[in-house]
């Protein structure tokens, strides 16, 4: 198996009224790290990152808060395939901050294939072998 690790440093903007990362915010930093799986994929298929078409959708998240991250964190976001569907996969997310060690949040995304803006009737066998590389199971 073969986990990402997407590296983010929280910025001001980032940042609620209470100077924590706001929790939508969580949001990007898994995209962000899904992305670099995706695009992963993309590119053992010799196809280019559409942003019209962009070959996936995000149908459900959970993200479950452990700890707060602040201004100046380093974190460290770690992203898998932990199961594949016939038209959808699921990631598995941890995010930790860097200097301490500390967990901050565990997610998992639900994402459904899609080719020209249409639901996948079924994943193409050759992404769901890509997939794998980056499988748990």
């Amino acid at each position: 198996m073969s986990r990402e690790k997407y590296q983010v440093a929280v910025r001001f903007n980032d940042l609620d009224s209470l100077g924590h990362v706001n929790y939508a915010v969580y949001l990007n930093y898994l995209e962000d790290a899904l992305n670099r799986i995706w695009m992963k994929v993309l590119s053992q298929i010799h196809q280019k990152f559409d942003v019209r078409y962009p070959g996936i959708v995000t149908a459900r998240t959970e993200i479950d808060y452990r700890a707060s991250a602040v201004y100046n964190h380093n974190l460290e976001v770690e992203v898998w395939v932990s199961a594949i569907g016939n038209t959808s996969f699921t990631a598995q997310y941890r995010i930790v901050e860097k200097k301490t060690g500390s967990l901050v949040a565990e997610a998992k995304t639900v994402q459904v294939i899609t080719i020209a803006g249409e639901k996948e009737k079924r994943m193409p066998e050759e992404i769901r072998a890509l997939l794998r590389c980056f499988s748990d199971g």
